[in-house]
Formats: structure tokens, C-alpha cells, sequence
């Protein structure tokens, strides 16, 4: 997996937050600037988690997140682009408040699909874009008011 898919998936699962990468290292801070995760490269370049080496709060998870928070996007990849980048995606504008939402109720962090689904049914890929964020982010808000 590349260095931009990686930032791509953090950059959205911590709305508002900051992914310090290079060649050899990533860190990943959420919107109220806590570490979150901290990558490294082995010796034999493969991505290992040190999070809980460093006193990051969260582990390396790439576990798929709601399709209704994904505000930003891997463009121009592919083996034949040219120079990928990362930028909003178009859907940025709509989806930026349920995304904002959804981290608020999780302490800054949106939860994986199988996370957000308990013990989930359906554990395919496209699971993230049947799942409904915003509906559960209202019954989370309910909850939340009740206690």
C-alpha cells in the first residue's frame, strides 16, 4: 500500500487532523493535535506499528470507514498517473459535517464500519457504502442525551 493511500485513509478518519509522513515514517495527529498513530519502515521496508512504542493513543487500523465521511481523495492514482496527489474529494462540502459529527461522538476519530456495526453481518468491502452515518450518528446523539 502506498505512503498516499495510507495519509489519504488517516486524513479521514481524523477529520480536521495532521499526517506527518516521509519515506520511512508516519504520524498521525487528530484535530485537537493528540498522536494518534505512528508508523515506521522496517529494515526490510515494510509499514510496522509503533503506537504504542511512541504513547500514540491508537493503533494502525486501515479497516474501511463510512463512505459518508471519506472528505478527501487519492487523485491520479494508477500505474499510469502521472504525479497522485491528495485532495478533496468531490463529495468534500456535503459530507464534511456528518464527518465532524462522527468524530465529535468518537473523541476525535471516525470509527471503522465493523466497529460502528458491533458484530457486523456483512463484513464485505462494500459494507462502507451501505452503512448509514448519519442515521447513526443521530441515535448515537439520542443516547448520549439520555444518559
Amino acid at each position: 500500500m502506498s505512503i498516499l493511500s495510507i495519509r489519504t485513509h488517516y486524513l479521514n478518519k481524523y477529520p480536521g487532523g495532521k499526517v506527518i509522513a516521509s519515506d520511512s515514517s508516519l504520524d498521525v495527529y487528530c484535530a485537537q493535535g493528540r498522536h494518534r498513530v505512528s508508523l515506521d519502515k522496517n529494515g526490510a521496508g515494510m509499514w510496522q506499528d509503533n503506537s504504542e512504542l511512541v504513547g500514540a493513543e491508537d493503533r494502525h487500523d486501515m479497516a474501511p470507514i463510512p463512505k459518508a465521511s471519506r472528505r478527501m481523495k487519492l487523485w491520479g492514482k494508477g500505474k499510469h498517473a502521472a504525479a497522485p496527489k491528495i485532495g478533496r474529494a468531490e463529495e468534500h462540502d456535503e459530507r464534511a459535517g456528518i464527518a465532524e459529527e462522527a468524530a465529535s461522538l468518537y473523541d476525535g476519530r471516525i470509527p471503522s464500519v465493523h466497529e460502528l456495526m458491533g458484530s457486523p453481518d456483512d463484513l464485505s468491502p462494500d459494507a462502507a457504502e451501505k452503512f448509514c452515518l448519519k442515521s447513526h450518528c443521530e441515535k448515537k446523539r439520542a443516547e448520549k442525551k439520555a444518559e
